[in-house]
């Protein structure tokens, strides 16, 4: 695990001591190390592997590795392990010292915020994730971030009025929205290395997710309902009954294949499908005379 430190949070560092809150910042950044460690301990339970921690004046972050291969449970359980330990402090120390709880209790509360990537918000992107499809969760997420980004500023506002220098929420709100694009095209990576065919390779079953859609179906609006935990197939109407299907691994080569121009139908993903399975059992049979 690489561990990288952002140049500004040493100049953070430098301004606490010359300004003599240096304890209470070693009490925050101990709260903020102990919540990170928490993901990470419970990331290696899961077998996962951490590339880096980044520590940065706003707090850190551990970029898990493969994540995206366990199922919902363990997912949430490495997104909550943080607050749960930053909870479990803040009761722990609410006597023996108040300042570290009211530190932990802070970090708990900012973390449970909807916004991605914080922890509240990456749980409410898988559920949605696993309910509406991964795309539309990335959407929701993004509005959730916004919406969350927005508050937390205009409340941050209130609180540097209230308490002169204490600029601290109107810089993660400021951090949150500035990085809110990135954040956008991790989870759009995200959403395509989850689709490259090894996705499964650590589960022992995949429960499959039918659909039954209409011959006009875009392929666009059939990968929105790709979720994390499940295989989707589609079944295409032919007239009043149900045609052949195809499954998500399809949709996803439609999408490559067709990505930047008109993304087609599931119909005409059927229809080549049927011609290329025709295609190589016409060619098994010239083999097999040939043969003869």
């Amino acid at each position: 695990m690489k561990i990288s430190l952002h140049p500004v949070f040493i100049l953070f560092a430098a301004a606490a001591v010359a300004s003599g809150e240096h304890i209470w910042f070693l009490m925050a950044f101990g709260a903020v190390t102990l919540h990170e460690m928490a993901h990470i301990a419970v990331a290696f339970k899961c077998g996962l592997r951490v590339e880096r921690l980044s520590i940065t004046p706003l707090g850190e972050q551990a970029r898990i590795v493969d994540m995206e291969s366990l199922t919902q449970g363990p997912r949430i359980a490495i997104a909550l392990a943080g607050p749960a330990m930053s909870l479990a402090l803040a009761l722990c120390f609410r006597k023996a010292s108040p300042d570290f709880a009211t530190a932990n209790l802070a970090v708990l509360l900012l973390n449970i915020m909807p916004a991605y990537p914080l922890d509240g918000g990456r749980v409410i992107h898988i559920i949605l994730g696993n309910s509406l499809g991964i795309l539309r969760a990335n959407r929701i997420a993004k509005t959730l971030s916004k919406v969350t980004s927005a508050l937390m500023f205009t409340a941050g506002l209130a609180v540097t009025i209230l308490f002169p220098y204490n600029i601290s929420l109107v810089l993660v709100a400021a951090y949150l929205w500035r990085n809110m694009d990135i954040e956008r095209v991790r989870m759009m990576c995200d959403f395509f290395r989850f689709f490259d065919g090894r996705r499964f390779g650590k589960r022992k079953a995949v429960r499959a997710r039918f659909y039954v859609v209409e011959p006009e179906t875009e392929i666009i609006c059939a990968l929105e309902r790709l979720c994390w935990d499940t295989y989707g197939i589609f079944a295409v109407k032919s007239g009043d009954s149900l045609g052949d299907s195809i499954d998500e691994s399809a949709v996803f080569a439609g999408f490559l294949e067709k990505s930047g121009g008109d993304m087609g139908t599931l119909a005409e993903e059927r229809r080549k499908k049927s011609e290329t399975a025709c295609e190589n059992e016409t060619a098994c049979e010239s083999e097999t005379i040939n043969k003869h």
